[in-house]
């Protein structure tokens, strides 16, 4: 009996600890929803209560400046994260299906960029950035020399998405390179030979064998790389201007100089919020399967 009243008292405390936890993380939520729906007097008089009439107008409002941010920043959400996964999963089962000269060495150095904070890479991969962008730019007034009777060339780097998208792409594939690799490393060796039997080619193995195998994995390392994204505020505060502003980058602006209306601004967290929840729900599943099976306890 003793026993049983010990567990049943563990238990509590887990879900106490549990209960605790997840009262911290819903209690902003709670009030950054209340407060949407306020005008500036009910905020002032009953700031963390619901208050009627509810303003549903603060979230017009808010998605007239936030739309065009949103809509930017799923665009290189969804291409960073897509080419992400397929050139990490794909750099991952050839370190631990086929062998080659230096593969040490690579995987190696792969494990050692985990090692550097991302924010120790923003001053050199600045200038990198700057000098691809001074190289395209020069290539743009050589085309506009050699070929002037057509529409001007202006290719650059700079102030376009592509100044978020091939860096992420470039940095996220570490974390998932080593992930990956280890997993498909313990994978039974038979599984691969009995695809090269039946006459599949390198290719046809990694699509059809190894990614299936791997797609709970590949589905949290795809979540993280995308929360990773959407949240980012320091690059793209740096590589771009105003008007190709990201979301995280954007919704600064919402804020006044001298004055702010909190609903506006709560409705415009509100709705960058969105995609991410839809996100979730629809890896749920996956994403836990993929914890579950080790995905994030290298």
């Amino acid at each position: 009996m003793a026993a049983i009243r010990g567990n049943r008292a563990t238990e509590a405390a887990k879900l106490g600890a549990l209960g605790a936890a997840a009262l911290f993380v819903f209690v902003p939520v709670y009030f950054m929803l209340v407060i949407s729906f306020k005008d500036m007097v009910q905020f002032t008089n009953a700031p963390y209560t619901p208050t009627w009439p509810l303003h549903f107008g603060n979230y017009a409002r808010a998605w007239e400046y936030v739309g065009p941010y949103i809509g930017r920043t799923i665009f290189v959400v969804i291409t960073a994260t897509v080419l992400t996964t397929f050139l990490g999963s794909l750099c991952a089962f050839t370190f631990a299906q086929y062998r080659f000269a230096g593969q040490r060495f690579a995987f190696t150095y792969i494990i050692l960029l985990m090692m550097i904070p991302g924010i120790l890479n923003l001053i050199p991969l600045y200038v990198l950035v700057t000098q691809i962008d001074g190289l395209l730019r020069s290539l743009s007034a050589l085309a506009n020399r050699v070929a002037p009777g057509v529409d001007p060339f202006d290719f650059r780097l700079l102030n376009t998405l592509w100044a978020l998208i091939l860096p992420a792409v470039a940095g996220g594939q570490v974390m998932m390179v080593f992930v990956l690799r280890q997993f498909f490393a313990t994978q039974p060796s038979a599984l691969f030979e009995a695809a090269r039997i039946d006459g599949a080619s390198r290719f046809q193995i990694y699509r059809h064998v190894a990614l299936p195998l791997a797609k709970p994995i590949i589905a949290t390392m795809a979540v993280i790389n995308a929360v990773t994204l959407w949240n980012d505020y320091v690059w793209p505060l740096v590589v771009l201007q105003r008007d190709n502003y990201t979301v995280s980058v954007g919704l600064r602006y919402l804020e006044g100089q001298n004055y702010v209306e909190y609903g506006p601004l709560m409705a415009g967290y509100t709705l960058a919020a969105i995609p991410l929840i839809i996100l979730f729900l629809f890896s749920m599943r996956l994403f836990i399967e993929g914890i579950s099976t080790g995905a994030i306890k290298m």
